[in-house]
């Protein structure tokens, strides 16, 4: 949501109206924010949690470090 603002010659608030659409994931639980927004507050990454999508599998590399030394 955004607010329209006004500071002079005193401070007003408009409406509140959505600043974009972005889509919801179904059944978030815990309270859990599922955007962020970059550090110069231009940019939001959102989560898309497309429902019956397959994924791509994650590989975990344990011990790296060692692959270094080699």
């Amino acid at each position: 949501m955004a607010v329209d603002t006004q500071t002079d010659p005193a401070f007003q608030a408009a409406t509140p109206h959505a600043l974009f659409q972005a889509p919801t994931i179904a059944n978030a639980t815990n309270f859990q924010y599922r955007y962020d927004v970059t550090r110069d507050g231009k940019k939001f990454l959102i989560v898309n949690g497309l429902v019956g999508a397959p994924s791509s599998p994650v590989m975990v590399v344990l011990n790296w470090e060692m692959g270094l030394k080699k």
